[in-house]
């Protein structure tokens, strides 16, 4: 990994999440780019308002904070300014960057406002072609080494394993991939060769692969393993859907980010 992504607002949610993010940087030696948006009606949205002139005042502000991380931290630190939509502009920057990552706050809460309009790290997850960590308000900030990886075998992986396989190995991770087992579902064929695949995948790494049974729901069911299991931080594949999919039934990964308090690492999920 090369970049580390950290939009701020310089909120209490946004510094609190930053923490987790130079961690990952300290840890597979990417550089940290730290942006900011002003989400200005102007006809060049998009385009870095300091190359423009503008908003000095906001710039100085960030280059402030950069410098003040990259000194605490010992990390090396970019200020970007941006202007338009926040979720928009930094989809746009990662989109820009190989091999990044993005790492942002999010609330804790689900309000109407939220489910009908959406949050910036939602929108972000919406429109993500590059990985995302989630970091609750609630989150405890601590070494990171636990990590669960719910997996279903009738999804296919193959193309994202490579690359969480290299973030494991890059942060050091102790690992379970774990199969969420439905009673109204059956094992097949297919599923045993993508059990192998995974297994073939992930064998040169300290891992280990299990099955559960579905209760109440799946959401639940991942939750109550994760705090059963003491994980620190949870991988998951996101499955993109539509503007009404998510408004009568919230995905599984808005669920767990709206309950679990751990870092969520977020990969789209890639078809062949």
């Amino acid at each position: 990994m090369k970049t580390i992504i950290i939009p701020t607002d310089y909120s209490q949610s946004a510094k609190h999440a930053a923490r987790f993010g130079f961690e990952v940087a300290r840890r597979t030696g990417a550089e940290v780019i730290l942006c900011h948006a002003l989400d200005w009606p102007l006809s060049f949205s998009g385009i870095l308002a300091v190359e423009r002139g503008f908003s000095l005042q906001e710039y100085r502000q960030l280059a402030d904070c950069a410098e003040n991380y990259a000194s605490r931290e010992q990390v090396r630190v970019t200020p970007i300014l941006l202007v338009g939509s926040a979720a928009d502009e930094i989809v746009t920057l990662a989109k820009s960057k190989p091999d990044c990552m993005v790492v942002m706050g999010q609330r804790g809460e689900k309000s109407l406002q939220d489910v009908l309009l959406g949050t910036v790290s939602a929108r972000v997850m919406k429109l993500a072609t590059f990985p995302l960590m989630l970091v609750p308000q609630l989150a405890r900030f601590h070494r990171l080494v636990k990590t669960v990886f719910p997996v279903d075998l009738e999804d296919d992986y193959e193309m994202l394993m490579p690359t969480i396989k290299g973030f494991v190995e890059a942060m050091k991770l102790d690992l379970k991939v774990v199969n969420v087992r439905s009673e109204n579902r059956v094992m097949t064929i297919q599923k045993v060769a993508a059990g192998i695949a995974i297994d073939y995948h992930f064998n040169e790494i300290d891992y280990c692969h299990e099955s559960i049974d579905e209760r109440n729901n799946l959401a639940h069911t991942i939750q109550q393993y994760v705090v059963d299991s003491g994980a620190e931080l949870l991988i998951i594949v996101h499955r993109h859907r539509d503007y009404l999919q998510s408004l009568l039934n919230p995905s599984l990964t808005r669920k767990l980010s709206w309950e679990l308090h751990i870092p969520i690492v977020i990969y789209p999920q890639i078809s062949h």
